[in-house]
């Protein structure tokens, strides 16, 4: 990949991530949930340990709940 490429990947994942999470100003979002799940790949050249490359998977799920007249909201995530 070339630089223009780069730019044109930073770009596209930053407005898709300012476009999923800005809130609405019109109404409040009172509560909110998202999964997510990714795929990686695993590659290290080392002499000090004996190594594999592979692939592997990982999920995700996250839950948020925003509360009445307070100034912070609430998260968790597994």
């Amino acid at each position: 990949m070339n630089k223009p490429q780069y730019i044109l990947l930073v770009v596209i994942c930053l407005s898709f991530v300012t476009l999923v999470n800005a809130q609405h100003r019109r109404y409040v979002i009172k509560n909110g949930i998202a999964i997510g799940g990714g795929l990686t790949q695993f590659d290290i050249s080392t002499d000090n340990f004996n190594t594999k490359k592979g692939n592997g998977w990982l999920i995700g799920a996250s839950a948020t709940g925003d509360l009445p007249n307070k100034w912070y909201n609430v998260s968790y995530g597994l």
